[in-house]
């Protein structure tokens, strides 16, 4: 199992910086913090009569990850402080990549304190400390980030494809049946779902295990409808255009995301469900590294 830690900064250029354990820029001794810590908020009643009360809620708040790294080429400390200081600015959002005992999440992070170059001990090298602060605490999976993850596993999308012996085998999606993609992360997500018409459909509607979201629309080939159940608050689109009005009144927003475990998805629609195809995307999230 690999052990060594490696960590990838993308910023919004989309340029990257990376620090790993036997690289030119490595990590100082205790040099990763926050990155295995949660930190958690409880709300709690007390009992009216008699001692404690009752747990109601415990939610995850904002973290701050801190890096000490070193440079590990004396000659060459000034060039490297330069580039270092042009690729990390003060509060900019990065993208920030963890690979780990065969692990690889990413999450982001605003840069809020940097503290220069300073010479370590008599040894000369150069070592820069930063933190950045995580709104959100969760790591995320890398399988969504910038792809469509129906063409790597074929039940997350329908009519689903998957590459056999260098062929492509196509499946044509049966409502009757049963699709289900699993969570193994620790948290439940909420998925990013598009569906697109290859041809007439009335009122499009998404499924997860019981609950449903209905869009109210007469969907014609081409057009698309983008929910992003993920986004605060939740968004829907259509060609690029808010769409969130056309949501059927009794469609179960806060119902609609994937629990821990395997989950139950299909669609349908009130005419035309062979005309239209759905994508699922979603991100695991994970506690710590």
């Amino acid at each position: 199992m690999n052990k060594e830690v490696t960590l990838r900064f993308e910023n919004e250029k989309g340029l990257s910086f990376t620090i790993h354990s036997n690289g030119m820029w490595r990590f100082a001794k205790n040099g990763l913090s926050g990155f295995g810590l949660a930190n958690g908020q409880l709300s709690f009643i007390d009992n009216v009569m008699g001692d404690g009360g009752e747990i109601k809620n415990v939610r995850l708040t904002r973290v701050d990850r801190t890096i000490k790294t070193v440079y590990m080429d004396r000659q060459n400390n000034a060039n490297a402080r330069d580039e270092f200081l042009r690729f990390f600015t003060f509060r900019k959002t990065y993208k920030i990549y963890v690979s780990y005992m065969n692990r690889e999440f990413w999450a982001e992070g605003v840069l809020y304190k940097l503290q220069g170059s300073e010479h370590l001990d008599d040894t000369d090298l150069m070592g820069v400390q930063m933190t950045f602060a995580f709104a959100n605490p969760l790591w995320k999976s890398i399988d969504n980030f910038g792809k469509d993850i129906a063409s790597i596993f074929p039940t997350h999308g329908f009519p689903w494809m998957c590459p056999v012996d260098g062929n492509v085998a196509v499946g044509v999606f049966n409502f009757e049946q049963e699709v289900t993609l699993e969570n193994d992360g620790d948290v439940d997500v909420y998925p990013h779902v598009v569906i697109t018409a290859n041809g007439y459909c009335q009122n499009p509607i998404f499924k997860i295990n019981d609950a449903q979201i209905k869009i109210n629309d007469i969907m014609q080939e081409g057009d698309v409808i983008d929910i992003d159940l993920g986004a605060l608050p939740p968004r829907i689109e259509k060609n690029g255009v808010n769409f969130f009005g056309h949501a059927d009144k009794n469609s179960e927003f806060t119902k609609m995301y994937l629990a821990i475990g395997n989950n139950t998805i299909g669609f349908d629609a009130d005419n035309g469900s062979d005309n239209i195809s759905v994508t699922v995307y979603y991100n695991k999230m994970y506690v710590v590294v």
